[in-house]
């Protein structure tokens, strides 16, 4: 912590002479005779009241700790230009020597004390403002590697894990409210033959491009996309039918098709099937939901790919 310095205008040398010895007696203290408003302990002589022009002493009072040391005549005086005696003190400097020196010396104790504590909030705001700073890096950290962890790496849609998990808190909920959801599985036709062809790196390019389309689509609030594995994915449209679920899914159909893929001198465009199907309360657990969808897109493939399949559990 930095020197304690109390500061005076004090000429009288039988005066500064005991203030000195004071200070020196205290090894954490130090007097300085330049008054500025900036500083906060201050010890003021004055002899008369002629000598307050000298000193705004008003102003002083009501920001820093003051000592006075006057005349017996004046001490009220100092306490009527003060509204807060918490930080002022007046004194007669008449009194014997020893009773003068123990009043200063309390005084600058009581000063010393103030200036520690003020010290220490200091250096515990700086801590606190560090440790939240630190605790907001490690909650946007945490969330970060949450998010990570239920997100595919590549498509940056949600992964196979959390479709699974989202999948079975929706059945479970609607079984308990009698609600209705709606699954579809997407498969990309004749991927294999473009990893093949044209490479991984462009197969890459095609299921990014796929995953975008389907965000640019679907509605984040309702919808929720998945990279199920490979070149399927996944979608839970909460609380619709398969009705309104398949209009979205030609969207995203005629949306993607319309891209051009190219490679060296040669383009090509990518087609999906689709499977879907609707919870019922006729099916046993999510498994089957998922087998029903799966049977559905297996007959769109069948049946010539690039179209959709409804299977329903009735």
């Amino acid at each position: 912590m930095n020197e304690f310095v109390v500061y005076h205008n004090i000429i009288d040398e039988q005066l500064l002479d005991l203030l000195n010895n004071i200070c020196h007696s205290l090894s954490y203290c130090k007097v300085n005779e330049h008054l500025d408003s900036n500083n906060a302990f201050f010890i003021i002589h004055i002899k008369k009241e002629a000598d307050l022009e000298a000193v705004d002493l008003n102003y002083l009072v009501q920001k820093n700790f003051v000592m006075i040391i006057t005349e017996e005549t004046l001490v009220d005086l100092f306490y009527k230009l003060s509204n807060d005696n918490r930080f002022f003190i007046a004194i007669n400097g008449n009194k014997n020597k020893d009773l003068l020196k123990i009043n200063i010396k309390g005084f600058i104790n009581y000063g010393y004390k103030v200036y520690e504590l003020l010290h220490q909030i200091g250096e515990l705001e700086e801590k606190i403002f560090d440790l939240a700073f630190a605790t907001t890096d490690v909650l946007e950290q945490k969330e970060k590697m949450e998010d990570i962890a239920i997100r595919d790496g590549m498509t940056k849609l949600f992964n196979h894990s959390y479709f699974r998990d989202t999948l079975l808190k929706k059945f479970e909920h609607a079984k308990l409210n009698h609600e209705i959801f709606t699954i579809a599985i997407l498969d990309l036709d004749y991927f294999k033959h473009v990893n093949d062809r044209y490479g991984h790196l462009k197969g890459d390019e095609v299921l990014k491009a796929f995953a975008m389309t389907i965000v640019e689509i679907l509605d984040v609030k309702t919808d929720i996309p998945s990279r199920y594995g490979g070149e399927e994915f996944a979608i839970i449209f909460d609380k619709q039918d398969v009705e309104k679920a398949i209009k979205k899914v030609d969207a995203i159909r005629q949306s993607f098709t319309e891209k051009v893929f190219t490679y060296e001198n040669s383009c090509f465009r990518v087609t999906f099937s689709a499977g879907l199907t609707h919870y019922s309360d006729k099916f046993a657990d999510i498994l089957e939901m998922i087998k029903y969808a799966d049977e559905a897109l297996y007959q769109s493939k069948k049946d010539g790919r690039n179209r959709n399949t409804i299977k329903l559990k009735e």
